[in-house]
């Protein structure tokens, strides 16, 4: 394997002496792998510097792993504490936070409101309430909150 090139499954497979299928075992944390044998893979993956290719898994699972946070004005002190903690349970669960505002576009938060966070696994949003005041944190896309 050249310097130049990165890292693949494959590889991590043939150095280690072990199948394509045992090395994905370990990489998506399936628990049949025999302990000694985990670790064999583990150093050689730390070895060869190997990373998952997270856009080939997006494909294949057709899951992106990303929750989208979107409020009404980031501006806002309550707005920008609930993305943090948000962010925080969002990475906990494997989910990358993207996170965006309507700066107080009560038109554009309608509009987005209709297109249900395309590309996202999941999506939640704080509109407004009925009397145009905080309204409560609304999941999109079908999507249970974490």
């Amino acid at each position: 394997m050249g310097s130049d090139r990165t890292p693949t499954m494959k590889d991590v497979a043939r150095r280690a002496n072990v199948s394509l299928g045992t090395v994905s075992r370990i990489v998506n944390s399936n628990a049949t792998v025999a302990p000694e044998l985990r670790r064999h893979v583990e150093a050689v993956i730390r070895e060869l510097g190997y990373r998952p290719n997270v856009s080939a898994r997006t494909m294949r699972t057709r899951r992106t792993h990303a929750i989208g946070i979107i409020v009404t004005d980031l501006r806002q002190p309550v707005a920008a504490t609930l993305v943090a903690q948000a962010s925080e349970i969002a990475r906990r669960h494997g989910f990358a936070p993207i996170v965006g505002d309507f700066q107080n576009d009560a038109a554009a938060e309608e509009r987005r409101g209709r297109g249900r966070g395309r590309g996202l696994d999941r999506a939640a949003r704080r509109g407004r309430g009925a009397a145009g005041g905080p309204g409560q944190c609304r999941i999109l896309s079908g999507a249970r909150l974490l």
